[in-house]
């Protein structure tokens, strides 16, 4: 993947890990923390924690383009970098504590990858038909002498 395209999908996938990060906190925080009150500050948190969820697609980098092993390879190297920038950020400002919530913070990372790998593959799949239509109407007026 080129430097340009990576950075449109960048852009595009930020805004999907915004929103499912704020309904993974909102799923999250009703099991562990359901009487707490956050602040306006904490948009601003979820905004740099987003981003820390964004940047590890600079794995997918590529001058030329990739081999279906070194895709999937890249994939898994792109979830374990992810689970490891956002656990270690989630502890750090005090996201969650012990054991136990530090995996079910695991699945909350894993649900809102699942989340964003679904739309990104919906709106992947979306694009390439415009793009078969727009190639067979290319064709269509070819063969019909337009």
């Amino acid at each position: 993947m080129d430097i340009r395209s990576l950075i449109k999908k960048m852009l595009m996938q930020y805004i999907i890990i915004y929103a499912g990060s704020m309904f993974g906190t909102l799923v999250f925080c009703s099991i562990f923390y359901p009487s707490d009150l956050f602040g306006l500050d904490y948009f601003v948190w979820m905004l740099l924690f987003s981003l820390l969820g964004d940047l590890p697609l600079l794995v997918f980098y590529s001058a030329k383009e990739l081999t279906e092993k070194q895709w999937i390879t890249r994939q898994i190297i792109h979830f374990l970098l992810l689970e490891a920038v956002l656990l270690s950020a989630a502890y750090k400002t005090g996201m969650f504590e012990g054991v136990i919530e530090g995996t079910a913070f695991v699945f909350v990372i894993l649900a809102v990858y699942v989340l964003v790998r679904l739309i990104t593959f919906r709106n992947d799949i979306r694009l390439a038909q415009k793009m078969n239509f727009r190639l067979q109407e290319r064709k269509n007026k070819r063969v019909n002498g337009k």
